[in-house]
């Protein structure tokens, strides 16, 4: 466990994400409606116009939605990794999630595939599991999946059928939601704490994506077997509602014999890794680290 206190930059920021009112939306059933009827309209889940001069985003439709390639400027080939953008299945891909991504394919030279799924309530998992499968098969080379939240669950499931199929996935896996039907409930202290996930909405958006059947394993992987996955990196803040289930995670590999690390970081919120703070350097460089060591882009 990364244990030094948390910077005031943190601190800032997780007090910003409190006054947003972010979590009310996940009070229960009618603030989750609410906050999809109020969000979703203005969310076009877009890639921001800035990172295209640091990187390039090519539009690609291979899955009946769509797909962005985003490579490095410089030029790169090879097998792509794919990203999972978090927001409890029913909100859209955010800036942080884009700044992230090209972040890493800065840093590292590989290309990743960064899907817009459709989203709960008019979706739910059948109406783009089979074809993330698709997607990362078709990328030679060992799969590289990553996620945030949602998408860290979501990219576990995926790699749980990639072993399936005797393609083992290597993934990282940011603050996941790995079981929708929170088996094992946080604590009363650490939902008290977390300035942004409550229980009660979260559980309701994991009714909508998994169409009533949380249980299932592409909805919940936690539940599943986890043998055959290549490698596991799981990260996770302790001042998060999803931090048991990270924990959790990482125990479920290591007990299916898969090759895994844990990074928890005292007093930090959801998805730290992603937001404007000192601590998400050295989660960054951990990530670019397994990023490198999972596939190896070919120069143009």
């Amino acid at each position: 466990m990364i244990s030094s206190v948390p910077s005031l930059r943190h601190a800032a920021v997780a007090e910003v994400v409190r006054l947003s009112g972010r979590k009310k939306a996940y009070a229960d059933r009618d603030a989750l409606l609410t906050a999809i009827n109020r969000r979703r309209p203005r969310e076009s889940g877009e890639p921001p116009a800035r990172l295209r001069s640091t990187v390039v985003i090519t539009p690609e439709q291979v899955a009946g939605f769509p797909v962005y390639r985003v490579s490095a400027a410089r030029g790169t080939s090879g097998s792509a990794g794919l990203y999972l953008h978090g927001g409890a299945y029913v909100f859209e891909l955010q800036p942080q999630h884009w700044r992230f991504v090209a972040r890493l394919v800065e840093r590292t030279g590989v290309p990743v595939l960064v899907p817009r799924y459709p989203l709960a309530p008019e979706a739910t998992w059948r109406d783009s599991f089979d074809r993330m499968v698709n997607l990362v098969a078709a990328q030679p080379g060992t799969p590289l999946l990553l996620g945030d939240s949602a998408g860290g669950g979501y990219a576990v499931a995926v790699a749980r059928r990639m072993a399936a199929i005797g393609r083992p996935a290597a993934v990282v896996a940011i603050s996941p939601w790995a079981d929708l039907t929170f088996a094992e409930p946080p604590s009363a202290d650490v939902a008290d704490r977390d300035p942004w996930l409550a229980l009660a909405g979260l559980r309701y958006a994991g009714e909508l994506w998994s169409a009533g059947e949380p249980e299932r394993p592409e909805c919940s992987p936690l539940l599943g077997d986890l043998t055959g996955l290549a490698e596991l990196l799981v990260l996770c803040g302790t001042r998060d509602l999803l931090h048991g289930q990270a924990t959790a995670l990482a125990a479920r590999a290591e007990a299916d014999g898969v090759k895994n690390t844990l990074v928890t970081a005292a007093d930090l919120i959801h998805v730290y890794p992603l937001l404007p703070v000192p601590e998400a350097r050295l989660a960054f460089e951990v990530i670019a680290h397994f990023v490198t060591t999972h596939t190896t882009p070919t120069p143009l």
